[in-house]
């Protein structure tokens, strides 16, 4: 991951709560800066933001082509807290 000092043009929304996944991807911190990293990865790719012993974060990325540009987005994301499992993907939606 790369750290962007300055908001780009496809920064995350400013949020309470201070974490947020938004963009090609960007990743805002839980830190009181709210520092935002851009995620740079391979399509087809996963990779962990966050692994100790009781949290794990896992997301894997995708190409897509938006207004004529290729991008590259988040698929699927998989959050383990203790023994509780979420997982979701755009490719299960509505299923």
């Amino acid at each position: 991951m790369s750290s962007n000092a300055a908001p780009s043009a496809t920064a995350c929304p400013p949020s309470a709560t201070g974490g947020a996944v938004c963009g090609d991807p960007i990743i805002v911190g839980l830190d009181p800066s709210h520092r935002e990293f851009e995620l740079v990865g391979v399509p087809g790719a996963c990779y962990a933001l966050i692994s100790e012993a009781l949290h794990h974060v896992n997301v894997c990325l995708v190409d897509a082509q938006l207004a004529n540009h290729n991008r590259t987005f988040i698929d699927s994301v998989g959050v383990l807290v203790g023994p509780a499992t979420i997982a979701a993907s755009v490719n299960d939606a509505g299923n």
